[in-house]
């Protein structure tokens, strides 16, 4: 019984944790000029948060670590895509 509900608590952190996450991914993906960047930026978002959905404990938490870490390459990214835009697409 200790191990199940140790395994609760561990996952009862780590979705609170995760909505924020989720939502300044998504914010960071949607703020990207070029319409190619962003499109995969919040496809790749949506699908990575889609594969961890199950995870728990040091799992769910390394992912978690990986997202912040990923959220910082999307801002630099987007910082990039600021300083150095291009024209607008066809699709845009």
């Amino acid at each position: 019984q200790p191990t199940q509900s140790r395994r609760r608590d561990e996952t009862m952190t780590t979705v609170p944790a995760a909505r924020p996450l989720l939502r300044s991914l998504l914010r960071e993906a949607r703020g990207m000029t070029d319409y190619n960047f962003r499109s995969y930026a919040i496809r790749r978002v949506k699908a990575g948060f889609d594969s961890g959905r199950n995870l728990q404990g040091e799992e769910a938490a390394a992912a978690l670590r990986d997202g912040a870490t990923q959220l910082e390459v999307l801002r630099r990214q987007a910082a990039l895509g600021r300083m150095y835009s291009s024209g607008r697409s066809v699709m845009e």
